[in-house]
């Protein structure tokens, strides 16, 4: 997960983990700033952007080789963690046809 700086997303990082598990799935997330995402993306399998960051995502997808999905505002103001996993989740089971 990568906002501007890396401490507003930490704690959202970790209660979505948080509620990864209550669903028993076995997700890590991490949080990251924007400046470091193209070096640490190799470590991921999936970047997901804050919508503090969401317009660098045509510039980050020429940079990096992985997967970006924007968080939803609504979602990321109201800490919409289940839509947010369904989001994910529904990608996922995309890229596994």
């Amino acid at each position: 997960m990568c906002c501007s700086c890396g401490l507003t997303s930490s704690l959202f990082a970790e209660k979505l983990e948080e509620n990864f598990k209550k669903q028993h799935m076995n997700v890590h997330i991490e949080a990251c700033d924007i400046h470091t995402l193209a070096n640490k993306s190799s470590n991921y399998e999936l970047v997901l952007l804050t919508p503090q960051v969401h317009y660098y995502k045509p510039q980050l997808l020429q940079l990096i080789d992985k997967p970006i999905i924007t968080i939803p505002t609504t979602d990321y103001a109201c800490h919409n963690y289940n839509h947010i996993i369904s989001i994910i989740d529904s990608y996922l089971l995309k890229e596994d046809i």
